[in-house]
């Protein structure tokens, strides 16, 4: 199936009354619900490297009007394959206007062919044009026809929470692979190979670290306090909170704690809690995100590395108040302005900021965003789409899931 953006009109049945001196018409039988509501579009993932230019838009005096239509998906020009719109322009660039040139196209699922008489560029007598808006098309499928297997382990693989479903995903090669798990409640943690949540006992009292897939469960020697959520890793353990103020690390296999830290009181004079946190690329340090009113989000931010927090990097100035959104390489932290309309990095040893254009892209409108963690791309959430792009780069965005309720965290498998 190919990926397409469908727009869903609902109409509303109106009634009308005559005079009373007058009789009304008779009415028709109003239609049923499910007749004028269509099911919303179901969650899929995008495969492949394209397969077509699919138009968005067909100029009204440009050489493909009366015959292309948007929704309309080139798959050849002149014999040539075209897999990408950059195949398609790179195909046009090899002939001159006036050329007529054979385009084969589906429409509606047909395969269709036209001759089309190429005109100039208003920009470059010179150069061939057809007239039309292009973005590449995808084949999608359903997360349910995923492999289970394919994707080896990297920094840079991601566990995604996609419509309910745990799948892997590697933003290098944009494939998808199957987990077989649901999405737990509560807090889930991607570790490598592994994915942890903390469960609680029926009274409360005391906390185990639960391996999701194999079932295992490991006591936290906590005493009578028990962890409240799961934070991130750093190295080979695993931070969690207790009583909802105390950060504290947990040797998986065993449940010892090696250390424990309470970050103390904020500028406002209340106890700091902490809320979230990042691994970084290489996992030797963590990014912990503190705040005094959850329900306010104003944030500054700790780092810690396997022996507790880095005494350097108690505060990070150009962080605070900001929304850190995760590691954008391993020097680099990814950080969006506090409206949402910027995104921006600060390297942890000069602490100097850069901003990270997005040319084209509203970032208002994204409701989530993840860096790769390559120091090259980001994964940005509209609440329908789910695509990767380049920072700085005019290259066309891609989407690699539609229609899906999308979740990550830390980086790593």
């Amino acid at each position: 199936m190919r990926s397409r953006l469908v727009v869903l009109v609902v109409t509303a049945a109106v009634g009308w009354a005559g005079c009373v001196s007058q009789r009304p018409p008779e009415r028709s039988e109003l239609p049923r619900l499910a007749d004028v509501i269509q099911p919303l579009a179901p969650c899929m993932v995008t495969v492949g490297e394209g397969d077509g230019a699919e138009l968005v838009q067909v100029e009204s005096d440009g050489a493909a009007a009366g015959v292309l239509e948007p929704g309309d998906v080139i798959r050849q020009v002149g014999g040539v394959t075209v897999l990408r719109v950059e195949d398609l322009l790179s195909t046009l660039r090899t002939w001159s206007p006036g050329d007529r040139v054979a385009v084969v196209f589906e429409r509606d699922g047909e395969t269709q062919s036209a001759e089309l008489g190429l005109r100039s560029s208003p920009d470059d007598p010179d150069q061939p044009r057809l007239g039309v808006l292009v973005r590449t098309s995808y084949a999608a499928v359903a997360p349910a026809d995923l492999p289970v297997d394919g994707i080896e382990p990297s920094a840079t693989t991601r566990v995604v929470d996609l419509s309910g479903e745990l799948l892997l995903f590697d933003p290098t090669s944009r494939r998808w692979q199957r987990l077989g798990m649901s999405t737990p409640e509560g807090d889930w943690l991607p570790a490598p190979g592994r994915i942890y949540l903390v469960e609680q006992t029926a009274a409360g009292a005391t906390s185990a670290l639960v391996e999701l897939g194999s079932g295992t469960r490991t006591g936290l020697d906590l005493g009578d306090r028990p962890a409240t959520s799961v934070l991130t890793m750093v190295g080979d353990l695993v931070l969690v909170t207790v009583s909802g103020e105390t950060v504290v690390a947990i040797d998986p296999a065993t449940g010892a704690p090696r250390w424990e830290w309470t970050p103390g009181d904020g500028p406002g004079g209340r106890a700091l809690n902490p809320v979230t946190g990042f691994r970084s690329i290489d996992r030797s340090s963590a990014l912990i995100a503190l705040t005094e009113d959850p329900a306010a989000g104003q944030l500054s931010y700790t780092l810690v590395d396997a022996e507790g927090p880095v005494t350097d990097m108690e505060t990070i100035p150009a962080l605070d108040g900001m929304v850190v959104t995760g590691w954008h390489d391993e020097q680099r932290i990814a950080f969006r302005s506090v409206d949402g309309s910027g995104l921006s990095a600060v390297d942890l040893t000069s602490q100097e900021v850069v901003a990270l254009d997005l040319p084209g892209l509203d970032l208002t409108s994204v409701s989530q965003l993840w860096p790769v963690g390559d120091g090259t791309n980001v994964l940005l959430d509209s609440g329908t789409r789910l695509v990767i792009t380049e920072p700085g780069s005019d290259a066309e965005p891609v989407p690699v899931a539609l229609n899906c309720r999308a979740q990550m965290r830390d980086p790593g498998w």
